[in-house]
């Protein structure tokens, strides 16, 4: 996944939907990484998202999250 790109997600549980609410479903890719420094059941990589709708981030595993699910991409990140 392309540091810029705009996806939107879709969440699995009661956490990741109140997330989708307060913060909207449209998020925009600000890093990638391997690993991150917290404890988490979910396989890298990882993506930092930047909200479209507020000033919040957050880290969601590209693989298996246990709270989101990536459903779209914008077009100009499809390959």
């Amino acid at each position: 996944m392309k540091i810029g790109t705009v996806i939107t997600l879709k969440g699995l549980s009661r956490h990741g939907k109140n997330r989708i609410h307060e913060k909207g479903a449209e998020w925009k890719v600000s890093d990638v990484r391997e690993k991150v420094s917290f404890n988490t059941p979910a396989p890298g990589p990882f993506m930092l998202l930047v909200s479209q709708s507020s000033s919040d981030a957050r880290w969601v595993s590209l693989h298996g999250d246990p709270h989101f699910e990536i459903v779209v991409t914008s077009p100009q990140s499809r390959l």
